[in-house]
């Protein structure tokens, strides 16, 4: 890919088009709005179960009377909208999403000037009061997930599936909760299937193949091989002649949110916790203290880079959170009446295996944040994993690489721009890290 990418010139990367936009009113007619779309911004987050998209056109009348689209069709309201995008490298970005917000910028007696947010139809199907949670969930907790986003009695869904099988199985009830509150809720509680002491997954929904739910875990995504490689160099790009063989491309702004609290990290309890249970049934009281520093609870995380902060060992941070949980011996055990007998004993939900692992391990994800922009490219997803390298500070005549910042990235929040006029494509990407170096490989 990094060669097929220095064939193209960097103006030519950076443009986009876009090729359809189409309103479909909830009455009937349809506006082809393709024309005066001035710029369509699409977005995606591992923090949010669905895609959302904004675009604003400047309309001088449209149709045969002539008369601005807000008007005619009108516009009221979770209307169908059909995008079509096409990016500099020849990708094309196509979905359909409904309208949730008309925001008018501008209405005078020559013009309409307006902006529509859009979501995806999951995020009406949510608010549905039909669809409120309330039956019992028996087994693994991806087939919860599974469940809620498939079943027509909650969201149902026709999209990709891409989930992440958990290890641990918990029985529960739907709370009466929305759908999206109760994967919230149930996503922290699941482990890995191969991990070491890791809890906590995300639910969100991409863009890909016109729409892909993903269930992944924080050690899934860490261990992610890198989907581009991109560099930082500050040299102009020259149709690509600048950019070494390794490199996918350039990023044409870099930010870095350098910003170090130890105190809020130990408020949050991002290294060191415990959980304090208490087992109602045999009166049993526990403490359990996970920590990534060793221990009877050590938690093993796969991390993205070398190794997590390393702190002053003057300084006794201990655990500094605490989490107090009831055991829930006994409940809503799987089976007859006589099975449900025999596991009445048994554990249902084991928050000493999921408590503070997720609290620490969803914390120790955002350790390093940056903000980073290049050339449009719609392959490019939240959750994806990217490669990044920048020069060291210094007044070498050859500048080395930062081996402490480089490295591998996941991509938190992503947003996909395309402008008209100047016709233009960029992806605006917030991407994260857990720790610290360069892995060897």
């Amino acid at each position: 890919m990094a060669k097929e990418n220095q064939q193209l010139t960097q103006k030519s990367v950076e443009e986009g088009d876009i090729k359809n936009v189409v309103i479909t009113s909830n009455k009937d007619g349809f506006a082809d709005v393709t024309g005066v779309s001035n710029d369509i911004h699409i977005f995606e987050s591992i923090l949010d179960p669905t895609v959302r998209a904004t675009f604003s056109f400047v309309d001088t009348g449209h149709g045969e009377k002539k008369l601005p689209i807000t008007d005619y069709l009108p516009i009221v309201g979770t209307e169908n909208v059909n995008i079509k995008l096409e990016d500099g490298l020849a990708q094309t970005l196509d979905l359909t999403l409904y309208v949730n917000e008309v925001l008018p910028k501008l209405d005078d007696t020559q013009k309409n000037a307006t902006t529509l947010k859009l979501v995806s139809k999951e995020f009406f199907a949510n608010e549905n009061g039909k669809t409120r949670v309330v039956n019992r969930f028996d087994g693994k907790i991806s087939d919860h997930i599974n469940k809620i986003l498939k079943d027509s009695t909650y969201l149902n869904t026709d999209k990709n599936l891409d989930i992440e099988t958990t290890k641990n199985r918990y029985n529960c009830w739907g709370r009466n909760i929305k759908p999206f509150a109760f994967t919230t809720w149930i996503q922290a509680k699941g482990i890995p299937n191969d991990a070491q002491g890791s809890a906590g997954f995300f639910l969100w929904e991409t863009t890909e193949n016109k729409g892909t739910y993903k269930f992944k875990s924080v050690d899934a995504l860490m261990e992610q091989e890198p989907k581009k490689k991109y560099i930082f160099n500050n040299i102009a790009d020259e149709d690509g002649r600048n950019i070494p063989p390794d490199y996918d491309g350039q990023l044409l702004e870099y930010d870095g949110d350098t910003n170090i609290n130890v105190k809020r990290k130990l408020e949050i309890g991002t290294y060191k916790t415990r959980t304090i249970l208490f087992d109602p049934f045999n009166c049993k009281y526990e403490i359990v203290e996970p920590s990534v520093e060793g221990g009877k609870k050590k938690m093993d995380p796969k991390l993205a880079a070398k190794e997590l902060p390393k702190f002053n060992d003057e300084i006794d941070t201990n655990y500094t959170r605490t989490a107090y949980m009831m055991v829930d011996t006994g409940t809503l055990p799987t089976g007859d009446t006589q099975q449900q007998i025999e596991k009445s004993r048994e554990q249902n939900d084991k928050p000493q295996d999921t408590l503070s692992q997720s609290k620490m391990r969803y914390n120790q994800m955002f350790t390093i944040k940056k903000s980073i922009t290049v050339s449009g490219d719609f392959s490019l997803h939240a959750g994806d994993a990217i490669f990044i390298d920048t020069p060291e500070i210094s007044d070498k005549q050859v500048q080395e690489i930062n081996k402490q910042i480089g490295g591998l990235y996941i991509i938190v929040d992503l947003c996909h721009y395309v402008t008209s006029s100047p016709p233009g494509c960029r992806t605006r990407l917030n991407i994260v890290r857990d720790s610290y170096g360069r892995k060897q490989k």
